[in-house]
């Protein structure tokens, strides 16, 4: 799995309104953005969902939407 680095954020969010709350999609688009910015590489669909642990379609799915709306993510092989 992918390990992420530490940017400063928040890892315990207790006593916070947002205690729990998880958005899959959200967190799944950020670990993509920071797997091209860990990696400084080329990564193929396959490479992206075996370092996420995602499913491949889903991989698909997101950076199709990213690059649709104009995020650069030329490391795509």
């Amino acid at each position: 799995m992918f390990n992420r680095p530490n940017f400063g954020h928040p890892t315990n969010l207790e006593g916070s309104a947002m205690t729990g709350v998880n958005v899959t999609a959200i967190e799944r688009v950020i670990d993509i953005f920071e797997a091209f910015q860990t990696n400084h590489r080329p990564m193929s669909l396959t490479d992206l969902s075996e370092a996420l642990g995602i499913p491949r379609s889903t991989c698909h799915a997101i950076v199709s939407t990213l690059t649709a709306r104009g995020y650069p993510l030329e490391s795509i092989a």
